[in-house]
C-alpha cells in the first residue's frame, strides 16, 4: 500500500470475528479465504456507503443517487431517458424509478416527457439539482480521492480487475435451488 503496509495498521477491527469465522470454517469444511473475502467486501461496502452518505447534510445522497446526478450532469442537456440511465448505471428499471422518485421529491430532478416519443420519460436536473451537483461534485471527488489515497495506481487497477473477475464469475454461477428449511 502507498501509505503504510497492512501489517502496520494499528487495529484490525475484524480480528475477533475473523478468528471465530476461521473456527467455524474448520468445523464446517468451509473455505475461510473465500468467506473472509466476502465478509470483508460486504463490510467495506457498508462502511464506504456510510461515509459517502454522511457528508451531504439534509439531502440524503446515496451512491445510487450520486451516480444519477453525475450521469445527468455529464449529459449535454442535463437530461437522459430513464431507460438509458438504467443501462448507463447497470441497474434495474425498478431501481432507477425509486432513485428518481427520491430525487424528484428532493427537487433535484424532474420527470419530463420526451419531445418526440410520448412513450419515453426523461429525467432532467432541475435548477436546484444543477446547483447542488455543482456544489457537491468537488466535495465528493475530494472525499473519494482521500478514500483511495492509501493505494497506488497499480493497486487500484489490480483490485478493480479482481473485482470485475469476481463479479463476472458470480453472474455466471449456476446457483442451485434448495428446499426451504423446515423444523
Amino acid at each position: 500500500m502507498k501509505n503504510e503496509p497492512l501489517e502496520s495498521v494499528p487495529h484490525d477491527d475484524m480480528a475477533i470475528f475473523r478468528r471465530s469465522l476461521g473456527e467455524y470454517c474448520v468445523k464446517t469444511h468451509g473455505d475461510f479465504a473465500t468467506v473472509n473475502l466476502i465478509v470483508t467486501l460486504r463490510r467495506t461496502v457498508s462502511e464506504l456507503t456510510s461515509v459517502l452518505e454522511a457528508y451531504t447534510g439534509d439531502v440524503k445522497v446515496t451512491p445510487g443517487r450520486m451516480n444519477i446526478l453525475m450521469a445527468l450532469d455529464a449529459s449535454p442537456e442535463k437530461r437522459m431517458p430513464l431507460s438509458d440511465l438504467g443501462d448507463h448505471l447497470v441497474v434495474t428499471r425498478a431501481n432507477i424509478t425509486g432513485l428518481i422518485d427520491g430525487l424528484v421529491k428532493d427537487g433535484l430532478v424532474q420527470r419530463i416527457d420526451h419531445p418526440e416519443d410520448r412513450r419515453m420519460v426523461l429525467a432532467e436536473l432541475t435548477q436546484k439539482g444543477r446547483k447542488f451537483i455543482a456544489w457537491l461534485g468537488p466535495i465528493h471527488h475530494k472525499l473519494v480521492n482521500k478514500i483511495g489515497n492509501c493505494l497506488d495506481e497499480d493497486e487500484k487497477v489490480a483490485i478493480t480487475g479482481w473485482l470485475d473477475c469476481l463479479r463476472a464469475h458470480i453472474r455466471a454461477l449456476d446457483v442451485p435451488q434448495v428446499e426451504p428449511f423446515r423444523e
